[in-house]
């Protein structure tokens, strides 16, 4: 359940990465040129608690332990939700606009610290 939930997130990270004129390929620690997606599996990093969360509450709420139709439509849910970017409550897709889009500006020295989402 865990890598579905973070495949979910990663294509997610792959979308919103394009917007800011970013190429999911070219990563910073995740340097393999094999991986289509290494700078989207760097910028998941901070994200997988969030993935971390919703499976530990499928298991010990709904007692679903395994990946299976209920569990993928959890998971998928996770993209619905809304989360935090500087005390401003976005759905997901737009706070990993943020994230992304802060990333970008970082690279080209234009600020100095990311924005990162919070539940």
């Amino acid at each position: 359940m865990l890598n579905y939930g973070y495949t979910v997130v990663r294509a997610s990270i792959c979308r919103a990465l394009v917007g800011p004129g970013l190429h999911p390929a070219l990563g910073i620690h995740h340097q393999n040129q094999h991986n289509a997606y290494a700078l989207a599996d760097d910028l998941i990093e901070p994200l997988r608690p969030l993935v971390d969360r919703k499976v530990y509450e499928l298991a010990i709420k709904h007692g679903i332990c395994e990946l299976n139709q209920q569990s993928k439509q959890n998971l998928l849910m996770l993209v619905t939700e809304n989360f935090q970017v500087n005390s401003l409550e976005f759905p997901f897709f737009i706070a990993l606009t943020h994230y992304t889009s802060s990333f970008a500006q970082y690279l080209a020295g234009a600020r100095e610290e990311l924005e990162f989402l919070t539940l």
